[in-house]
């Protein structure tokens, strides 16, 4: 009984700590991702609300796997971008590239008032298949079941980095949401980024 007490507590302690941590982000007005990526709590931030299952995206050496979180962490260190605060500070925008190889980008969306966090990686290799040329979309997101239901605001930010950074629209975007199972999304729902 003890024991279902404690992680009852447990719970409700961290499922708080969540939501002052979507308050936290929001308040910091933090500019640069450059200033953002360093800090410890916004790290441990994007390792609760996003995947962390393993792959090799090309960042790595000898194809070692790492965190979905390490890769994102390698594409926002290089060249930043300034962090928008979009909506009365409601939505928050934060991207850069990877040093010394600012064609890997990473872009994060995060929702302050519905607690969604979107990570998102152009990558240029995964596992055993490549594509130098336009490269591929990696979205993920513990918060979201399937790309169809991540929210329209995220696509308005995005098409307008997209343009700003001139990335192409990917050769494949492939989806990991709640079940951390990778999806290629149909071509069809290429239309969002146009």
């Amino acid at each position: 009984m003890k024991k279902l007490l404690g992680i009852v507590v447990l719970g409700l302690l961290l499922s708080g700590n969540a939501s002052a941590d979507f308050e936290w982000i929001k308040t910091q007005k933090i500019l640069s991702t450059n200033d953002i990526v360093n800090i410890d709590k916004f790290n441990e931030f994007l390792k609760s609300n996003l995947s962390n299952k393993s792959l090799w995206l090309g960042m790595s050496s000898n194809k070692k796997k790492i965190s979905l979180t390490e890769n994102l962490y390698v594409v926002l260190t290089g060249p930043p971008n300034k962090i928008k605060y979009l909506e009365n500070d409601r939505y928050i925008v934060i991207s850069a590239c990877r040093f010394r190889s600012c064609p890997e980008k990473g872009f994060v969306w995060i929702d302050t008032e519905k607690e969604i966090v979107v990570g998102l990686i152009l990558h240029y290799a995964i596992e055993n298949e490549e594509n130098y040329d336009v490269g591929y979309f990696l979205i993920f997101s513990k918060n979201i079941e399937s790309f169809d239901k991540i929210p329209e605001q995220f696509f308005k930010p995005l098409k307008e980095w997209m343009i700003k950074q001139e990335v192409p629209l990917p050769e494949k975007i492939r989806f990991i949401g709640t079940d951390d199972s990778i999806v290629v999304v149909p071509d069809e729902y290429k239309i969002k980024l146009k």
